[in-house]
Parts: C-alpha cells; structure tokens; sequence
C-alpha cells in the first residue's frame, strides 16, 4: 500500500496558493511534489494536490493508495459523506472520482495537521519563495 500526505495552502484564501503531496513506501519518502497555484482559495488548493498525487500514482502504476489529508471537506467529499456544492470544485471533485477508478483501491483518512507537517512544510516553502520573489 502507498501512502499519500496531501496538503494545500493559500495565504488570505483567497490568495497566495499552493500544494503538495509526499508519497511513501514502506514508511520511506519515495516522493515529493509542491506546485505554486497563484491567487487561489485553500480549497482549490487541498483538492488540486489530491488530484495531482492520483495522476502521479497512476503514472507510477501504484495499484493501492492512501490518501492522507488534512482536509476534512476534501476527505469528505471524496468518500461521498458530504456533496460537493462549490461549482469551483466540482470539476477537480470529478476528475478525482474518474482517477479512482483506474486503482485497485484508493481510502481517503483523514488526519490531524500535526501528523501533516511534511506536506504542510511543502506547501508553505514553495509559497515563501514566491512571496520572496514578488517583493
């Protein structure tokens, strides 16, 4: 089983966005991604990492996932608990529906920000950066 820490972030949401994911294998980091999004909401932001971490399984041909998220509304969502109402999510909610389906499996958890730091860490360096090369 693959495990995914997911995260997105947006400094005055909306605003400076980012996300990120860390896949692990085998409790060892075998890979990490963050993504500046521009002037985007938190929302957009935790959904477009679980989206981008899908597509980087499924090019890695991971047939179990975890999905670890910070993000009750995303994790909630995804596991059909909640409907999705945000017809700017709707679209990213959808495309995460379809990838799932080319998986063996995929489980959405939700988790504590404390057991999220890694992905967190991600989110906020890449947004620093930016933040850094504007002024």
């Amino acid at each position: 089983m693959i495990k995914v820490y997911t995260d997105g972030a947006s400094r005055s949401n909306p605003g400076l966005a980012s996300c990120a994911f860390v896949i692990q294998k085998d409790q060892t980091v075998v890979f990490e991604y963050a993504k500046f999004l521009g002037i985007q909401t938190n929302n957009f932001a935790e959904y477009t990492a679980v989206l981008l971490a899908l597509e980087k399984c499924q090019k890695e041909h991971y047939n179990d996932v975890a999905i670890f998220s910070d993000s009750l509304l995303v994790v909630n969502q995804c596991t059909h608990q909640w409907k999705v109402k945000s017809q700017d999510l709707f679209p990213l909610y959808k495309s995460i529906i379809e990838l799932v389906r080319c998986f063996h499996s995929v489980t959405f958890t939700h988790i504590p920000r404390k057991e999220n730091t890694h992905a967190d860490r991600l989110c906020n360096e890449i947004i620093d950066k930016v933040s850094t090369d504007i002024k």
